[in-house]
């Protein structure tokens, strides 16, 4: 009888040992409340608190992150004329900077401010792009470059993936006597069901390492849904390396609004 006693004791204790902590995980289990958008904490997928992932309520702009800068490029393309470049980074996978107001500061080897450009730009969600400030006259060799940005404004692109299309693209060397040393001459066509007020097309120059020499803009105005224009850029000067690879690209910005070009309403005509 007592070995009867003494197993069932056993059994008891080995119960209550292992039983609490199951008990106190089921009861941890339930008790936790159900992860909701309203609960006032960041968990499911949340961007932020209660906002983003797959809540319905898209967190606030303001905190978004900011700008990144990638590098910067400053391009020899003639005497004293230099084509600027900082190549810049929007880490948001949503929202784009529909304006960026930027300060580029010119330095010469020794530090000295030379000039200071101001400009406007845009960045899409995702995108990585350049600021450029072409053909820029100096009055001594710049050493550095920076860039400062303010005022800037978030938003939703209003149409998404614009169709563009260069065709007919040449990069040409000009004969000895002419006004400009090389251009680039194509046609960017609108491949896309809506218009847009500006298309910018940037040329971007490359050595055979992969490396920028120059880049310039082209601004094309009121391109139309199946619309192509043409559009060419010069260069005054020879360059010191060899133009290997040419890259011409459209840009626009589907931020705005204003810059989309709706087709009209079908009219209805009853006979």
């Amino acid at each position: 009888m007592l070995r009867l006693y003494k197993r069932l004791l056993i059994g008891l204790i080995t119960l209550i040992v292992l039983g609490v902590p199951l008990v106190y995980f089921a009861f941890t289990l339930l008790s936790e409340p159900e992860s909701t958008c309203v609960d006032n904490i960041q968990n499911q997928n949340e961007e932020g608190i209660d906002c983003g992932g797959d809540c319905p309520f898209p967190c606030p702009i303001d905190a978004r992150d900011s700008i990144e800068v990638a590098s910067t490029h400053i391009l020899p393309i003639g005497q004293n004329v230099y084509d600027i470049a900082i190549r810049v980074r929007n880490p948001d996978l949503e929202l784009g900077m529909t304006n960026i107001n930027y300060t580029l500061a010119i330095n010469d080897i020794t530090g000295e401010p030379i000039t200071i450009l101001r400009g406007r730009g845009f960045l899409l969600p995702k995108e990585e792009f350049y600021i450029i400030a072409p053909a820029v006259q100096m009055a001594r060799a710049p050493g550095s470059a920076s860039v400062m940005f303010d005022d800037i404004t978030w938003g939703r692109p209003v149409v998404d993936n614009p169709q563009f299309e260069i065709i007919n693209s040449v990069y040409q060397t000009l004969p000895a006597g002419s006004i400009f040393a090389s251009e680039a001459t194509g046609v960017v066509r609108n491949n896309s069901t809506f218009g847009f007020d500006s298309v910018t097309v940037s040329i971007l120059l490359s050595d055979e390492r992969g490396d920028l020499i120059s880049i310039a803009t082209s601004e094309v105005n009121t391109l139309l849904s199946g619309e192509a224009r043409f559009f060419k850029v010069t260069w005054p000067g020879s360059f010191t390396r060899q133009v290997n690879e040419v890259q011409m690209i459209p840009r626009t910005n589907t931020l705005d609004e204003q810059n989309i070009l709706r087709p009209p309403p079908e009219e209805e005509f009853n006979l």
